[in-house]
């Protein structure tokens, strides 16, 4: 009697276990396929250049065609070019890099690039003799299908302008921002041909400092900034300040400051589909020695701003901001990571700041330009693997943002995994029916990434690897479930896979 009960109980134990692991597979997969985290696309190298690349900024026409500039060290740091590529596939490939000034003796850098409405003009602002900062000039250059103009001087011989920044609107009025030495924001317009005087936002009647950073155009032409401003602050400090431009009345509105809030350099701005400015900020925490800070998020509408929200606190720099088409804010920022430096995409998935690594380098790895379109995230970024080497690549990676569960139904790419459970290693096996950047890692299953098996371009065919059940380091992992999550285009497929330690 007693043995058929010690029988029965362990048959029971058994039946427990396996229906509890058949249970916790499918909540895993229903998961995964629901809001399980996407990855980048690995990074398209866009300069293709023997030397120090920096600087990059980046524009998508309305032919979807990507625009690229970035500056580019020829002579130590008293000689740097512009250059420029574009894609016309979506950033899979890229043109020979351009010299756009041919510039053979001074240091031109911060470029930055935008582009009319029907895709004709290109409008590339720089700062002209970054190597004599009293002497430094603002110019502009013009690109008509694809013929490059002659570069035009901005700041009209007003020595020490910098910081250049270029818009153009919905009416196709460009407008060109610089700041001076003096630390203030002027700027000029480009309309029917003909430019504007030199004007300055708010100085006349404000008596404060003021700083516009970035910026972003509504649909009703509305210019609106994310900046600075020194209003109650003591030296050495900044607020957050926010600013709008309406070109109907020609007014600067009175700026939102937020007062008491202590900024660090380095904030950017998006707007929903209401136009109502979202706004990604750097922000000290405390006043240690030096002191700490972190990536902000704030949303406002008719001037109601939210109470800021503390994103991550890691001396992060380079905050970047993009609304995706569900109007939820995508905030890329760069982080130090042991040794190196990361850069780390945040979502907010069930009221959540979630990460998700998009790159990692020894060196230099730093944010140049997010942009969303049609229904994906573009990042531009320069990076360098080499510590103590003077040399970085400018780089493009894609996300694309998922809009729903319709959106990730698929053919069958026939993702197999055996064996599964495995104690060695498993063979990780999968098709592609055409040419392709594919990403292929596995996931513990609190979403943080374990290692990368691939992250290539592939042509079509079928293709396998292994997995020892190592970490990304070399490190044995935990015997447990974990998921293997394949990413191509805009497809995922995700299997769950168990590891077993010897």
């Amino acid at each position: 009697m007693i043995t058929e009960f010690l029988f029965f109980e362990i048959m029971n134990n058994k039946f427990v276990k396996t229906m509890k692991k058949q249970l916790q597979i499918l909540i895993l997969l229903l998961l995964s396929s629901l809001a399980y985290p996407q990855v980048w696309t690995p990074p398209v190298n866009i300069s293709n250049l023997s030397g120090y690349c920096m600087d990059p900024n980046m524009v998508i026409d309305h032919n979807g065609v990507i625009h690229a500039v970035w500056s580019y060290r020829i002579d130590n740091d008293n000689y740097w070019k512009i250059m420029y590529s574009k894609s016309e596939d979506d950033g899979l490939t890229w043109s020979a890099p351009y010299d756009v000034l041919q510039n053979t003796s001074l240091w031109m850098s911060q470029p930055h690039i935008a582009c009319d409405n029907s895709g004709r003009f290109l409008y590339v602002t720089y700062d002209y003799n970054t190597m004599d900062p009293a002497n430094m000039l603002v110019y502009m250059v013009i690109c008509d299908r694809g013929q490059w103009g002659i570069p035009i001087q901005i700041c009209n011989n007003m020595l020490g302008s910098y910081y250049n920044n270029v818009i153009v609107d919905n009416d196709n009025k460009v407008y060109a921002f610089w700041s001076n030495h003096n630390l203030k924001t002027f700027y000029r317009y480009l309309e029917n041909d003909e430019w504007s005087d030199i004007k300055q936002p708010y100085y006349n009647n404000l008596p404060d400092f003021y700083a516009l950073y970035n910026c972003r155009v509504d649909s009703a032409n509305t210019l609106k900034w994310a900046g600075y401003s020194t209003q109650g602050m003591s030296t050495g400090y900044y607020n957050q300040a926010y600013f709008e431009f309406n070109p109907a009345t020609n007014q600067w509105s009175i700026p939102y400051i937020f007062t008491g809030r202590k900024a660090s350099i380095g904030n950017a701005i998006d707007l929903d589909k209401n136009g109502n400015p979202q706004i990604a900020f750097r922000e000290i925490t405390n006043d240690s020695t030096p002191p700490n800070t972190g990536t902000f998020y704030t949303s406002g509408i008719n001037q109601q701003w939210s109470k800021p929200e503390l994103v991550i606190e890691n001396d992060p720099e380079c905050q970047q901001i993009a609304i995706d088409q569900n109007d939820q804010p995508n905030i890329v920022d760069m982080e130090e990571n042991g040794n190196g430096f990361k850069l780390v995409h945040y979502q907010k998935i069930n009221n959540k700041w979630v990460s998700t690594t998009i790159d990692t380098a020894g060196n230099i790895l730093y944010g140049g330009k997010l942009l969303f379109y049609k229904n994906c995230l573009y990042l531009t970024y320069f990076k360098s693997q080499i510590p103590g080497e003077m040399h970085s690549d400018v780089v493009l990676t894609k996300y694309d943002v998922i809009t729903g569960l319709e959106q990730l139904k698929k053919e069958d790419i026939n993702l197999t995994i055996f064996p599964n459970p495995f104690e060695t290693e498993t063979n990780v096996a999968f098709s592609l029916n055409q040419k392709t950047s594919i990403n292929l890692s596995v996931y513990d299953l609190n979403g943080r990434q374990i290692i990368t098996l691939i992250n290539e371009d592939k042509t079509p065919g079928r293709y396998q690897t292994l997995w020892n059940g190592r970490d990304q380091n070399g490190k044995e992992v935990n015997s447990g479930l974990y998921l293997v999550h394949l990413q191509w285009g805009r497809n995922t497929v995700t299997r769950p896979v168990e590891y077993s330690k010897q």
